[in-house]
């Protein structure tokens, strides 16, 4: 389920800032909501039923979308990150998060058969995130 953090928390494996979206098992997502820790993030940004895929490509490294557009289609529906010209190639988006002490905007796919991507970062909501190294 899609939560939204209420507050910065952590469960030693799980970190979230405030306001980040993230992904994580219903179980967990359901104990964190009665708690007031966290939030259904479709509720809490107004979402419905929500909506479709948003395609992503990364070219060189950076995305051809903001951060803020990556993060409304997360919370409304799903993310894929297209590598390049492979159509075959298509990774979904596991969590997308501002960080409030480094103040920076983190986009992380999620992992692919026995490849884990790096995560990107943008220093704007505004901003074309890039993958980290």
């Amino acid at each position: 389920m899609k939560v939204v953090a209420l507050q910065t928390w952590s469960n030693g494996t799980i970190t979230m800032d405030e306001k980040s979206v993230l992904d994580i098992d219903d179980a967990l997502a359901t104990d964190l909501i009665a708690k007031g820790i966290v939030a259904d993030a479709a509720t809490y940004f107004g979402g419905g039923s929500g909506g479709g895929v948003l395609v992503v490509t990364d070219t060189d490294g950076t995305l051809d979308k903001t951060w803020q557009e990556i993060h409304d289609a997360f919370v409304a529906g799903s993310v894929l990150i297209q590598f390049g010209t492979d159509t075959n190639t298509l990774v979904n988006v596991q969590g997308v998060e501002y960080h409030s002490k480094s103040e920076t905007y983190t986009v992380m796919p999620g992992k692919c058969f026995n490849w884990n991507p790096d995560p990107y970062t943008a220093s704007a909501a505004s901003g074309y995130p890039e993958r980290i190294e």
